[in-house]
Order: structure tokens, then sequence, then C-alpha cells
């Protein structure tokens, strides 16, 4: 985005430069990974990530900068994305717990698999 050098793009650098680190890597990780799953492989790892991202303390720290004190200023775990390693964004995608797993019934997962 620094070499298109439009208002857009340093725009949305900036805006980007304020997000959590990990979150970037992660949601990045889940465009790629999405682009090839079905529907209800899509709804499996977005659990997941949700699950896992909701026990992250950057999670906390968003929450507690935009909602409780307002400052707009985070503090995150990792301030430089190049220091998120493929382990941590990994680790949003694997497996739960069996008893933690989303449950998919075939009727719904039949009606999602016809719409694409």
């Amino acid at each position: 985005m620094q070499k298109l050098n439009t208002e857009w793009s340093k725009e949305t650098l900036e805006t980007l430069k304020k997000m959590s680190p990990l979150s970037l890597k992660v949601t990045l990780e889940q465009m790629r990974q999405g682009a090839v799953k079905t529907c209800a492989e899509c709804f499996q790892m977005e659990y997941r990530m949700a699950t896992r991202m909701m026990e992250n303390p950057d999670f906390f720290e968003g929450v507690r900068s935009v909602v409780v004190d307002k400052d707009r200023n985070p503090k995150w775990a990792k301030r430089d994305i190049t220091k998120v390693t493929t382990k941590e964004v990994e680790a949003f995608f694997q497996p739960l717990d069996k008893d933690q797993e989303l449950i998919l019934y075939p009727s719904a997962t039949a009606a999602t698999e016809k719409e694409e």
C-alpha cells in the first residue's frame, strides 16, 4: 500500500497500523483458508477463531481501549506485526476440544452448500 501512495492507501495503512498485529495476521489467514473452504467449513473455522480470539489478551485490550476507557490507545501484546509467529496464527485454526466444537446439523449444512 505504501507503493500506491494514494490518499486511500495512506489512510488505510494508518488505520491498519492501529489494529492488533495478531488480529491482522489471523484475519489474513482466515481469508486465505476461507477462499477454498465450503460454507460449513468456514462456519467451523470462524467459530474456532472467535473462541480463541476471546481468550486472547488483545481482545480484552481492544475492548478496554474502545469501550471501557475510550482512550483508543490500545497496548497490543505484540506491537510489531513481524513479531507475530506462524505458530501463533495457526493456533487460532486448530480444532477445539470435542465438547467445544461447533455442531452443524445436516439439514442446515445441506442448505448452505446448495447456495454456493
